[in-house]
């Protein structure tokens, strides 16, 4: 390779690294924008996700929660039986909760649950009484899955996310159910043994989902 071609391929080089740097600050800019109209929405509406679609693509916008066992004899002591089941004790030491007990967990602690009517919701959506039977079967609780499938069932023209909180909630009332028993748990002083962390997750995604 002569000297020329190589001092042409160096030229392109640091073109496209400040053509990268120019573009990755504008995406930057271009997240925030996003994610601070999307927050600002979801505090309007007291909600935990929030979307907007474009012409090219969408954007969502939700808050994740870090659960942390502060005092582990303590948390064991006040769930009991069910912890033990559902919480492994790791090495240094971390602990490995399944699925769905964290997400009752997390639930409980944030009171972000709620016993909420699916059908009365899907109601309100039209869907066909014949159709309500199987959406409810299929809900999950979890933003995307039930906007594809309430999308897909033809269900909602406009932007869901107070019915998507809502299902959401309402799922996580049925295992909040499902492990504790409310009437004897002491949520106050469980809240001193685990610790529930939220940061906001911005997802950008190509094309309408």
């Amino acid at each position: 390779m002569s000297s020329t071609n190589i001092q042409t391929y160096i030229d392109r080089a640091v073109q496209l690294e400040a053509e990268i740097a120019a573009a990755k600050e504008q995406l930057e800019e271009a997240k925030i924008r996003i994610q601070t109209e999307l927050y600002a929405k979801m505090q309007n509406c007291n909600l935990n996700y929030a979307y907007a679609s474009s012409d090219n693509g969408r954007a969502e916008l939700m808050i994740r929660t870090k659960l942390n066992i502060i005092d582990p004899e303590k948390a064991m002591a006040l769930i009991g039986a069910v912890a033990e089941e559902n919480i492994k004790v790791k090495t240094e030491p971390k602990y490995e909760i399944k699925t769905k007990f964290k997400i009752a967990l997390t639930a409980l602690l944030r009171m972000d649950y709620e016993e909420i009517d699916l059908k009365a919701i899907l109601a309100l959506l039209k869907a066909k009484p014949d159709a309500v039977e199987v959406l409810v079967k299929k809900l999950k609780g979890e933003y995307k899955k039930d906007l594809e499938l309430l999308r897909a069932a033809g269900l909602g023209s406009e932007n869901l996310e107070e019915e998507l909180d809502a299902i959401r909630a309402a799922k996580n009332a049925e295992l909040v159910k499902k492990y504790f028993d409310l009437s004897s748990l002491d949520v106050e002083e469980l809240a001193k043994a685990i610790s529930v962390e939220d940061t906001l997750a911005l997802t950008i995604s190509p094309g309408e989902q």
